[in-house]
């Protein structure tokens, strides 16, 4: 991945590599000209007691463009609005699933040539993108931040490329974009955090402790109830393994995932990772605390029932509904693979 560093003097961006990426080429940015544009989902996990806070900030601010929206045609329509302004710098005040939406809107309909700046800001329940990939803060304080910074650069500030994946399954009228795709039970988890944690009232890391201690709970009694394994054909850049009992199937293109997580491993070239955990692993709590630690020593091996890969293209064979972004979906049923490839790359402004 390309990491672009901005000088608060200039602001022209060098890569690591030398080149400005495709998304930003032929593009000079100056302190106090960045046109930024804000989309706020109100119905957002941190959202839902108000947008007052950003709302206070963007008084301040009366040139920045804000638009608030709820649905993928809202979306839609706001994108193309902003790309009609011009706008450099697209913030994202949501979550996951709105982050998830942005991205199909702007990978399938192509509003922006070149994609501006996306600025994600923690405006859901669990903010697993924001976090890996957003400013740091609460939405109104994160954007404050980043607002001083498009008007006077006075900060330092980092452009990250991050590969972004094409999901194309039965059943959909169009491919979706986002950047974490999980199966069995990630979908099955998400589920319940919908069906019975979130009307506890708990959010964030209590909530994501919590599912993830259950089903843990559940592989240590081998409570097949809630632990049962899903049978799915796996193609890796076109090397297939049939019928592989599986508990969960993972593919990000994320650094790290919920509660610090880093379950990768795999050595090999490709911009999506995957991994997946079969019916009956073993050293269960050594690997969790491996990979929440992100000890490479402590990653298991097939053996043990785990596998990760870097790959190009996947396709999977399942019967099940899949997550991406935290949001559900339920593929058709014996019409085909779901398959996944990098759908572009994008570049996510840190600060």
């Amino acid at each position: 991945m390309a990491k672009i560093c901005f000088d608060n003097s200039s602001l022209k961006a060098v890569t690591d590599t030398g080149d400005a990426p495709a998304s930003i080429a032929n593009r000079s940015f100056s302190g106090g000209v960045l046109k930024v544009g804000v989309l706020s989902n109100p119905f957002s996990g941190a959202n839902r007691n108000g947008l007052g806070p950003v709302k206070k900030v963007l008084t301040g601010y009366p040139q920045v463009l804000h638009c608030e929206v709820q649905t993928p045609a809202d979306i839609k329509l706001a994108l193309a609005g902003f790309a009609e302004r011009q706008v450099d710098i697209l913030a994202v005040n949501g979550g996951d699933g709105t982050v998830h939406a942005v991205l199909t809107a702007l990978f399938n309909h192509r509003p922006f040539v070149p994609l501006p700046l996306l600025a994600l800001l923690p405006g859901g329940t669990a903010n697993m993108l924001a976090k890996d990939l957003g400013l740091k803060g609460s939405p109104g304080k994160a954007l404050r931040r980043l607002l001083g910074w498009a008007s006077t650069g006075n900060a330092d500030a980092v452009v990250e490329q991050r590969a972004v994946l094409q999901v194309q399954a039965p059943g959909l009228c169009e491919p979706l974009f986002g950047l974490f795709f999980g199966a069995g039970l990630i979908y099955h988890g998400i589920r319940f955090f919908h069906d019975r944690v979130k009307t506890l009232g708990l959010r964030g890391r209590s909530a994501q402790a919590l599912i993830v201690g259950r089903y843990l709970l559940a592989l240590a009694a081998k409570n097949r109830d809630v632990v049962s394994p899903v049978s799915v054909d796996i193609g890796l850049d076109g090397k297939r393994t049939e019928g592989q009992q599986c508990l969960l199937v993972l593919i990000s293109t994320l650094e790290k995932l919920i509660l610090g997580f880093r379950p990768y491993w795999g050595c090999e070239e490709g911009p999506l990772r995957f991994t997946a955990v079969c019916a009956r692993p073993r050293r269960v709590l050594r690997t969790v605390l491996g990979l929440t630690c992100g000890l490479n020593s402590r990653h298991p091996g097939t053996e043990h029932g785990y596998l990760s890969h870097n790959a190009y293209a996947i396709d999977l064979n399942f019967q099940g509904g899949f997550a991406l972004d935290g949001e559900l979906y339920m593929p058709a049923v014996g019409c085909g693979p779901v398959v996944l490839q990098k759908g572009g790359q994008a570049p996510f402004l840190r600060l």
